[in-house]
């Protein structure tokens, strides 16, 4: 093993030779990468880096594409150069060219001498995609966790994968715990990473252990007061323990911070209905369906969302049956 971790760092080195190099971390233009690669020889080390450092910047952008051609330059004058190929990877992936971005996730392993622990994490991202190929996913975060047992995005995948496979086999009490614990792994790592809490809070409802759940959405709360998705589940959860009050308000905190959720619009119209608040139910309910159709495009939740309105209407007559897009002109504004 000494002479793997030998060999990956002595790739590191050669992949960051030049000191003068680190500076191209802080460019924070495309003008300033420009700039320094028209000073710098052609295909040398460090021109080979900052063009890297360019491709990472690009894939920061979402500029897939551009990246992708500036990985493929550096491969092509360093065939092994592993962070590229993990570069390459995850342009492809974001441009759906799943195949081709598992062949360079393997290749960025490959030339790391199987010790990259950002390279498993990435492949088995690609893998998580497809429930079929869960159980690769799984390996693929087990070994990052080998190479290093802190790795954040590694525990948060295995909860997720834990709490996958409670479902699927009949809601297995030792599955649970698994993903419980490495939850509180990920935790322990960073104590300040919002999202954890939010998927702890989400994974504890659904075991039934409401107050447990709470909690952690409170943590969650006082880490990012302004988490839409933070306000939505401790609705959901106060209106399951019947605090009527408190998911009212935090529905409407919630949508305070992000309007364009039609899963919360929907959520908050059931708490209105059975309130008998009817017409700001039937408001929310109009809204979820436009922002599901106009925004989302998720047209298996429009239909379902119609067909549960028109329910409404036949059991309270009173209601009137508005059309689909008539708040979309209201709409627009938050859009843009």
């Amino acid at each position: 093993m000494e002479s793997k971790d030998t060999d990956i760092q002595q790739k590191d080195k050669k992949c960051c030779k030049d000191p003068e190099q680190d500076s191209t971390k802080n460019f924070t233009t495309e003008k300033m990468f420009k700039d320094y690669l028209s000073k710098v020889e052609p295909n040398s080390e460090a021109y080979i880096e900052g063009l890297y450092e360019y491709a990472n910047w690009l894939w920061q952008h979402k500029r897939y594409k551009t990246s992708e051609y500036y990985c493929r330059q550096i491969i092509a004058c360093r065939p092994d150069h592993f962070k590229a190929h993990n570069r390459l990877g995850t342009n492809l992936k974001a441009m759906k060219d799943y195949e081709q971005a598992e062949k360079h996730y393997l290749l960025a392993i490959a030339h790391s001498n199987h010790q990259w622990t950002i390279a498993y994490n990435n492949l088995g991202n690609l893998y998580s995609i497809n429930l079929e190929h869960m159980e690769e996913a799984k390996d693929c975060y087990e070994r990052a966790l080998q190479l290093d047992p802190n790795y954040l995005g590694a525990h948060v995948f295995m909860c997720h994968f834990f709490f996958f496979f409670y479902f699927q086999k009949k809601k297995k009490m030792g599955l649970f715990e698994n993903a419980k614990n490495h939850y509180k792994k990920a935790i322990e790592i960073n104590p300040n990473d919002s999202s954890i809490y939010f998927n702890l809070a989400s994974l504890l409802d659904d075991m039934n252990e409401s107050n447990l759940a709470l909690s952690h959405c409170r943590k969650l709360l006082s880490l990012d007061p302004k988490h839409a998705g933070g306000f939505h589940s401790y609705a959901i959860i106060s209106h399951q323990n019947g605090n009527l009050k408190v998911a009212e308000k935090c529905f409407f905190r919630s949508l305070e911070f992000d309007n364009n959720s039609s899963l919360t619009h929907h959520n908050y119209a059931l708490l209105l209905m059975e309130t008998l608040q009817i017409d700001d139910a039937l408001y929310h309910l109009n809204f979820s369906i436009d922002i599901a159709a106009h925004l989302e495009k998720d047209f298996h939740a429009v239909r379902f969302l119609q067909d549960y309105k028109r329910f409404l209407c036949q059991a309270h007559p009173v209601m009137h049956f508005c059309n689909v897009s008539c708040l979309f002109p209201f709409l627009m504004p938050t859009i843009l």
